[in-house]
């Protein structure tokens, strides 16, 4: 699209301030003049006389402020934009004057053709686990629809590098787990929410899992999990003995649904063993506890899901359930943490690093001038004994 656009500027010789006291004089000039001449004239000889004197000291303000005429050509190139709708299980839920979060979200879609200009084309998909072309009614399928948020920016991340996006505008009401991007977006992403304070409704939710995200083979590790109610005080008292599970994926299941007693079958064939109970007190609002998990010797990725009870008045099951992967492999990173000055930046670098069962650790700390104390791997031993001097000099002592 191109666009002509002309347009008057100036350029005086002397600044605003000095332009203005300039046009404010000649303006008292000419008034002081006209008071004179029209004692002296009728106001028909007036006029023949101050009409030329205007004419003139006009031009010449004209030309002192040195007016141009500037034309320029815009070409404004057309956008592309992509609108992706989220149309995973939870999007199903009517948390507004019982609309659905999907509803809204396909209004909001329309709403932004409307609003923004024609430069800006519009491209509306929709996603679930992954970008799919065409929306999929709830009712044609029962099983849970899981919203995948890592693997849609890596489909869209892979659509910019062969198609012609600018950006992409994500209607959702968030991903079922967190996640890190691997890598910088190539594109901008924008999100709008689409979901409702949770306070508002009677919910149980499990809020967070905090899990290593790899362990050592045949070493046993904890993670703990954080639960929250929400709604009126009669729905919360209830919530004295609620039920929660960990569940770890054994396999498939095969086409006939057989499956071992204890276990509970899913309609993607998957099979998940129940290995280990408790029950939780919510009627504080929130509560966390610590699940302990024996270790196997086997490396691979064990996938686990966290499953709470339903509860008798409660909004919707569909936040009961987390699930969370943990890698058990040998340990492949020996990292050195040095540092000059002890503090709380340090503690927290160094708890942190502690926590990542696929790094051994070692500390350098400077206590003084010319004095060093080890912690960590190496600080019963003689191995690390250089490090005592300090921070090597030369690469190849590390």
């Amino acid at each position: 699209m191109k666009v002509i656009v002309s347009y008057l500027i100036w350029q005086p010789q002397l600044s605003l301030f000095w332009g203005g006291v300039l046009i404010i004089a000649a303006t008292a000039w000419m008034f002081v003049l006209y008071r004179r001449t029209a004692r002296r004239y009728p106001l028909r000889d007036c006029l023949k006389l101050l009409v030329p004197k205007l004419i003139v000291l006009l031009l010449l303000l004209f030309l002192f402020f040195n007016p141009a005429w500037a034309i320029t050509r815009l070409i404004i190139e057309e956008l592309e934009f992509m609108v992706l709708v989220d149309q995973s299980s939870s999007m199903d839920v009517g948390d507004v004057n019982q609309t659905s979060r999907f509803e809204r979200a396909k209004l909001l879609s329309e709403e932004l053709e409307n609003l923004l200009p024609d430069t800006i084309n519009l491209k509306t998909q929709f996603f679930e686990d992954g970008v799919k072309s065409d929306v999929e009614s709830p009712s044609k399928n029962d099983k849970k629809r899981p919203t995948d948020l890592a693997q849609v920016l890596v489909d869209i991340n892979r659509r910019a590098e062969t198609e012609d996006l600018d950006g992409a505008v994500f209607l959702t009401d968030g991903g079922d787990e967190r996640f890190r991007p691997y890598k910088t977006p190539s594109i901008p992403f924008y999100f709008i929410g689409t979901g409702a304070d949770p306070g508002e409704n009677d919910d149980v939710e499990i809020y967070s899992i905090n899990a290593p995200s790899s362990v050592e083979p045949g070493a046993e590790f904890s993670f703990s999990v954080n639960l929250r109610a929400h709604g009126e005080p009669a729905f919360v008292s209830r919530l004295r003995n609620v039920g929660i599970n960990l569940q770890e994926q054994v396999g498939d299941t095969g086409q006939n649904g057989e499956n071992d007693a204890g276990s509970d079958i899913e309609t993607d064939n998957l099979k998940w063993n129940t290995i280990h109970s408790e029950r939780i007190n919510l009627t504080g609002g929130w509560a966390e506890t610590q699940i302990s998990v024996e270790g196997k010797d086997e490396e691979g990725v064990r996938e686990f899901r966290v499953v709470a009870d339903e509860v008798d008045g409660e909004f919707t099951e569909l936040n009961n359930m987390r699930l969370f992967s943990v890698r058990v492999e040998e340990k492949s990173l020996h990292a050195l943490l040095f540092t000059r000055v002890l503090g709380h930046n340090e503690a927290v670098l160094r708890r942190t690093l502690i926590e990542d069962a696929g790094i051994e650790l070692t500390s350098l700390i400077r206590i003084a001038e010319g004095r060093y104390i080890i912690r960590g791997k190496g600080e019963d031993t003689d191995e690390y004994n250089f490090l005592q001097e300090g921070f090597p000099d030369r690469r190849a002592d590390l």
